[in-house]
């Protein structure tokens, strides 16, 4: 799609929002990108700048915008409808902050990372716990040249975050604790070339980060470790923003680009959720208990494939409803673990069978909280 998106975020898999820097519009489409809306027309006092979903409710969008003549009217926005109708507040900002980026938990959870410009002695971010309605602030020290905070992504259960400084030099910071205290920061990367445009937690354990180049950066360990993911993007494209959805046990998202083009991810550069534990070639197929057992919410199921083949794995009710898919893909020889988080499902006893083949085993799993 040509369309510029500086901004773009998902509803599921085919309604996005997408912020559009030329056109100044946030648009929406429910039919990945074929035909598209208008959700919001050159806002009062400045663009929507930044814009984000709640986790827990699709039709509670948020919005920031700064005016372009004096960055401390920056303008915060909320729709419960999809972005049809919009609430506007002021954010009560110096002459010397600016807003920078926006990340949302749920209904309630909401952060704004702030860029300061001028007279800097402490870094800023913005959260609300009430859905906007009022605001704290939080600091971090000065460190070297840098001047942003980027907003902080936390996991479900708002306690696990992490957060990055921008400059020079880029320092990642993680909390356990909602924000309340953060780690001492850590290098995560130098010479100013790593750009952070999307920041996600999308489960309890793995974050993504999309870097302003040609890389998705992924981490299954909350910021100890980071793996690179490449894109197929045309020469000198660059990332602009991206959104990804957890469908099932796979991770579908969006991309767009400097270029205007907005790119799926696709299977060959999207995770599946499954961790290739040794390439050792097994005798037979298993499928062990999951671990641990009961658990609340996230518990791991590790299998072997002693060929190459299709390898499918669902979680079931005691109904024998299916309610999950944890696997569905070609493997190769080798044994694997992927992880099932069950912090939508009560507590109860459930199911869980691989199939590949002629091969079928079903496991019984308790889930406890």
């Amino acid at each position: 799609h040509q369309l510029r998106a500086s901004r773009l975020v998902l509803q599921d898999t085919s309604r996005l929002y997408l912020y559009s820097s030329i056109e100044n519009r946030l648009l929406f489409t429910s039919n990945s990108g074929n035909n598209w809306a208008v959700r919001l027309d050159s806002a009062p006092n400045g663009s929507p700048i930044y814009f984000a979903i709640a986790n827990n409710d699709p039709q509670f969008i948020v919005a920031t915008s700064v005016q372009i003549t004096d960055s401390s009217m920056s303008m915060f926005y909320s729709s419960t409808n999809g972005g049809i109708t919009w609430q506007t507040q002021q954010l009560n900002l110096t002459a010397d902050n600016e807003v920078y980026s926006l990340s949302i938990n749920d209904k309630l959870h909401i952060r704004i990372g702030l860029i300061c410009y001028n007279n800097c002695t402490e870094l800023k971010y913005l959260f609300s716990d009430n859905g906007g309605t009022s605001w704290q602030t939080r600091s971090f020290p000065l460190i070297a040249d840098n001047n942003t905070i980027v907003a902080p992504v936390f996991s479900k259960d708002n306690l696990r975050g992490i957060t990055f400084s921008e400059g020079y030099d880029y320092y990642s910071y993680t909390s356990s604790n909602g924000g309340s205290n953060w780690s001492v920061p850590a290098i995560f990367s130098t010479g100013g070339t790593f750009y952070v445009v999307s920041l996600f937690n999308i489960d309890s354990t793995t974050i993504w980060i999309c870097a302003g180049n040609d890389k998705i950066l992924k981490s299954t360990n909350d910021g100890v470790s980071w793996s690179i993911m490449n894109i197929p993007l045309e020469s000198q494209d660059r990332i602009n923003s991206m959104d990804i959805l957890k469908v099932g046990n796979r991770y579908v998202g969006f991309a767009s680009t400097y270029f205007g083009k907005i790119y799926k991810l696709s299977e060959s550069i999207s995770p599946i959720g499954i961790n290739q534990i040794s390439t050792e070639v097994p005798e037979a197929f298993t499928l062990q208990q999951n671990y641990p057992n009961p658990f609340n919410p996230l518990t791991k199921v590790k299998f072997s494939v002693p060929n190459a083949g299709n390898v499918r794995i669902s979680v079931y009710d005691a109904l024998g409803k299916e309610i999950s898919l944890l696997v569905n893909e070609s493997l190769r020889a080798g044994v694997y673990e992927t992880d099932f988080d069950a912090a939508d499902l009560p507590s109860g006893v459930y199911f869980y069978k691989m199939n590949s083949g002629n091969f079928s085993e079903t496991k019984k799993m308790v889930v406890l909280k």
